[in-house]
């Protein structure tokens, strides 16, 4: 009987070992991931490559909608945001009162039409708008 205790305990050992592996791998995975925010917060800015704050990403990069060829002319068809008599590219932010009060917003795409995505970012207009 002790015999085969024995040979359990060896057939087990490898499993526990490639247990706490995986355990230790997937730990470094989930420190590492949240390393640029963690750096920031320390650093007291913001994240790398972060826009204002309490935007979800932006549509456009893969909108199905963006870059559609216009059946009649065979170019492109522009995707524009119009702020103050100005037609802007997709990704342009800008400060505008808004019904969330005067914030940061992104030019983006929401389906096939485009729209201003405010922020939760307050910003002050320019003098004159």
């Amino acid at each position: 009987m002790h015999a085969r205790q024995e040979n359990l305990t060896v057939r087990t050992a490898p499993m526990a070992r490639f247990v706490r592996a995986m355990s230790v791998g997937l730990a470094l995975i989930a420190i590492m991931s949240h390393a640029p925010a963690l750096r920031a917060q320390e650093s007291g800015g913001p994240a790398p490559n972060a826009g204002p704050q309490g935007l979800p990403p932006p549509n456009y990069p893969t909108s199905p909608h963006r870059g559609v060829i216009d059946g009649w002319t065979g170019k492109p068809i522009p995707c524009r945001c119009r702020f103050e008599g100005q037609q802007l590219e997709l990704g342009t932010i800008v400060c505008m009162n808004t019904h969330v009060g005067t914030v940061l917003a992104r030019c983006d795409l929401v389906g096939n039409n485009t729209s201003w995505m405010p922020s939760r970012e307050p910003c002050t207009p320019k003098a004159g708008s």
